[in-house]
């Protein structure tokens, strides 16, 4: 696998992932098949802290084998079999279908369910209803009923059920067909009442010639698709092939589990760190595409949903997808981009928010994948088209996604709270909606229950939900889709255009062809609206009076070690007959200190207030080959006034607080400076140690560090980011860049309040230049 990833014949178990020239891409595809191979949860931070081959491994054993090791800094379940029937909180996902189940919000009165239907040329009926019984003795989410305080209970003995069984044999095919006809449409879209017992619903229809229907209606408030596929039919196959069989008892319950997530899980570094992500996220998250709406004057429809379907086969999926991973794009990274494509060109966006929801199950207990339950959440993926390719606008959704899972911890629910919050009105309401169970091929296809022949989803809130899951005869996708809401005719079409478009990317000409994204202007208009950093470090600056101890300024570090190590660094990579930029300068310290030792030195900061003070501490000290400039570097347009180079670049400070797109465009600007002979340095702050950001924002709660990011705060830089190996080989691509020395570093600052020595903060420090 991991010679895969590197697309190198051999690695060795004690191979490093990041001196192999691993990137956080790379991170998350290893960690997307180790996923997938092996049904094992892993973190970035597992692979940061056991990067070899050896070290991963005995992760990925110790999970598989039951090991309690937790999860993230989470600690292992401990199972409380005394509780097991007492009342329980509902999670974040069970509420909002609770909630969405009434009639108070948009496209309520709809229950969440999933319907099946089954057929079988034998089967026998006592024996599959001694097998749903022994189902229901075995998972608790079986015996499950949601109280009206909002908890929920398991049933210690349910009464006794009996699955209706119509005899359907006498009547003639069509007469049959139609009683089939309406028991399917009064099963699939009925609402079960959630306080009751079952939240299933279950019956034969025998079709005579011993052939027979299974109908099944499942409440999702207590079973998600993903346990449907994974636990339920294998389970219920299991005891209805061997009726002596015995299957390995459930020490965990969903009540344990909820519990110790939810005690736990919000006082992790792994939520916090997803908090603040999102936090940063919210003032620039697109809406939900703005599909055409159905015309007032249409006939009005019941809202009943429909579903489309379409199969590709294998080896059209196999092809679509190689050309995917070509471009370090997964499976669902590619449905998910195809989706967004026709998405764009009916709504005419080229930004807004897809409901992505996940099966999130934490492994902290080795049965935690045996339940029977609901665990999903779910991510709102942003996209935000730009690339004039399909593989272009594929790559950049894919790093999106990738970015969103490993921020996975706050969820979709929470963030939709919190935009609630900033604008002050009803959570905005995300009904377009992808369920991915690529890369989890269902337990069963042909067995011993027959074949499934029909299914349907619904869920309250949702007007459109792409559904995909792999089978044994390829992919397999269906839209379940609400007529009442669109205009006759439209969803019909997109899901053309997209078996169409999906059947086009077996071929590579589909991937590269210049196709611009929809709405292009709109969108470049929305971008640059959105907030600017370079406007909080503006205001930041505007309220210093004074740099230097004593001062108002923290990363003025005045610290002879770290100049004279910095120096040291310069003069032996820096050619000296060549200019510098320093980039990110502030008040000019380190570009006064270059400037003894190059012909010119030009202090670049994005904020005119820093760059006004420069000038004066320069003009003070009487340094004459100091220029300086209020340049934002992201944008090639202002960096142009630094005219061709070629130049060396001194970076201090400044990725951290930039995100992907923006450390990929000061990437390509530096690149253009530096020319053939000049070499980049950057110094960062390494926000995964233990620093006044280590949360991946500016602030937090250890020690002095809250009182000394005030002021940043309070002038809204509020954000960070980490800015290690792994997201230097990100915005430097290996093929244009080389990496010449990186290592961990130790930053001064200065704190204003105190006249002791420097605070040394985690840092992280490279050298690079191009490759030509």
């Amino acid at each position: 696998m991991w010679a895969g990833a590197f697309r190198t014949e051999v690695v060795g178990i004690h191979d490093n992932f990041f001196d192999l020239g691993g990137h956080s891409l790379l991170a998350f595809q290893l960690i997307d098949e180790i996923r997938r191979r092996y049904g094992v949860e892993l973190s970035l931070s597992d692979l940061s802290s056991r990067p070899t081959v050896a070290e991963l491994g005995e992760i990925v054993v110790t999970r598989r084998e039951g090991g309690r090791d937790g999860f993230g800094g989470l600690p292992a379940i401990v199972p409380d079999p005394a509780a097991r029937f007492a009342p329980f909180p509902l999670t974040e996902s069970q509420q909002a279908l609770w909630i969405g189940r009434g009639g108070l919000v948009d496209l309520g009165n709809v229950g969440c369910h999933g319907y099946f239907e089954w057929e079988s040329e034998r089967l026998d009926v006592p024996r599959f209803e001694t097998a749903w019984r022994r189902l229901v003795e075995r998972h608790d989410a079986l015996r499950t009923r949601i109280l009206p305080d909002g908890t929920q209970q398991v049933y210690e003995e349910v009464p006794d059920h009996d699955i209706p069984v119509t005899d359907l044999g006498a009547l003639d095919a069509d007469a049959r067909e139609t009683e089939l006809a309406a028991l399917r449409e009064r099963l699939a879209h009925q609402v079960l009442d959630a306080d009751s017992w079952p939240l299933f619903d279950v019956r034969i229809s025998l079709l005579g010639d011993g052939r027979a229907r299974i109908h099944l209606c499942l409440d999702f408030l207590v079973a998600d698709a993903w346990s449907y596929f994974q636990v339920l039919v294998p389970d219920l196959v299991a005891y209805y092939a061997d009726p002596s069989a015995q299957l390995p008892p459930l020490e965990l319950t969903f009540r344990d589990y909820v519990l110790a997530v939810g005690n736990s899980l919000r006082d992790s570094e792994l939520y916090r760190r997803s908090e603040w992500y999102w936090r940063d996220r919210l003032a620039g998250l697109p809406p939900a595409p703005e599909l055409p709406e159905r015309p007032a004057d249409a006939p009005e429809l019941p809202v009943r949903f429909e579903r489309l379907s379409h199969v590709v086969p294998t080896d059209l999926w196999n092809r679509i997808q190689e050309r995917a991973g070509d471009r370090k794009v997964t499976p669902s990274g590619v449905l998910a981009a195809a989706y967004a494509e026709i998405l764009g060109r009916a709504s005419g966006q080229a930004r807004f928010t897809v409901n992505f929801p996940l099966f999130n199950r934490l492994p902290l207990h080795p049965q935690v994948n045996s339940l029977l339950a609901d665990t999903t959440t779910t991510l709102l993926l942003a996209v935000e088209h730009r690339a004039s390719t399909f593989a272009g606008r594929a790559q950049d959704l894919q790093r999106r996604l990738w970015a969103d899972l490993e921020h996975r911890y706050f969820s979709g629910v929470q963030v939709l709270r919190e935009l609630t919050k900033l604008r002050g009105t009803l959570a905005p309401a995300m009904p377009v909606v992808m369920t991915s169970l690529a890369g989890h091929p269902p337990n069963y296809e042909q067995n011993a229950l027959g074949v499934p022949v029909y299914g349907i989803s619904q869920t309250p809130q949702v007007s459109l939900d792409f559904q995909v899951f792999e089978k044994a005869g390829g992919l397999t996708f269906n839209w379940d889709h609400l007529p009442a809401v669109y205009p006759d005719g439209l969803i019909e079409g997109m899901f053309e255009d997209f078996v169409a478009l999906i059947e086009s990317l077996g071929e590579e000409d589909a991937w590269e062809r210049h196709s611009p994204p929809p709405g292009e202007e709109a969108a470049l208009a929305e971008a640059a609206g959105e907030r600017d950093t370079g406007d909080a470090w503006e205001r930041y600056w505007a309220g210093i009076e004074r740099t230097g101890r004593g001062g108002d300024v923290i990363w003025d570090a005045d610290s002879g070690e770290e100049f004279s190590w910095l120096l040291d660094q310069a003069k032996r990579h820096f050619r000296d007959d060549m200019p510098v930029v320093d980039l990110g300068c502030g008040n000019g310290r380190y570009s006064r200190e270059l400037a003894a030792h190059y012909p010119r030195v030009v202090g670049v900061d994005v904020s005119t207030s820093a760059i006004e003070h420069a000038v004066r501490e320069a003009r003070e000290e009487g340094v004459a080959n100091v220029d300086h400039l209020a340049v934002d570097m992201t944008d090639a347009a202002q960096a142009a006034a630094l005219g061709e180079g070629p130049y060396n670049i001194f970076v201090r400070g400044v990725f951290h607080v930039l995100d992907d797109a923006a450390r990929a465009r000061l990437a390509s600007v530096a690149g253009r400076l530096l020319g053939r002979d000049g070499v980049l340095i950057v110094h960062e702050p390494d926000y995964s140690s233990n620093s006044f950001g280590y949360l991946g924002f500016v602030g937090g709660k250890r020690g002095r560090a809250e009182d000394l990011v005030g002021p940043l705060e309070a002038a809204g830089v509020r954000h960070s980011h980490r800015f290690t190996r792994p997201e230097l080989a990100a915005a430097f691509p290996a093929d244009d860049w080389e990496v010449v020395h990186d290592q961990a570093v130790q930053l001064h600052a200065v704190d204003p309040e105190s006249d002791s020595e420097a605070l040394l903060l985690p840092g992280y420090y490279a050298v690079l230049r191009r490759r030509l």
